[in-house]
């Protein structure tokens, strides 16, 4: 929603640039020709094309839908634990658990 915003404003603002340009009765844009104009419009849709795309596509630290997926996936990270011990049987929990006491050794005997 607010890539779509920023987009509508960018547009907006083009638009109201330009018209404020080619309206204007003052200024030095009045005595411009043809190609001058043109080219100006150019340039000033250029920009704006180019900001739309930054916006699109190069948002730095955006990440849309994952932040949402990420949060959901810290929510379940328990149950994920809880469902990985459910779905061992005896033999592996016992492996599981020795595992655990001689990392658990190990890491006292480092200790000082």
């Amino acid at each position: 929603m607010a890539r779509i915003v920023a987009t509508l404003l960018i547009w907006s603002c083009f638009t109201a640039i330009t018209i404020a340009l080619l309206t204007s009765v003052t200024g030095a844009i009045t005595r411009a020709s043809g190609v001058e104009l043109f080219g100006i419009v150019l340039v000033i849709a250029l920009a704006a094309a180019i900001s739309t795309a930054a916006v699109w596509t190069g948002t730095p630290g955006y990440t849309g839908g994952a932040d949402r997926a990420l949060a959901k996936a810290k929510r379940r990270r328990p149950r994920r634990a809880e469902d990985l011990l459910d779905s061992l049987d005896d033999e592996e929990i016992y492996e599981l658990e020795a595992l655990l006491l001689a990392r658990e050794d190990r890491s006292r005997q480092q200790r000082p």
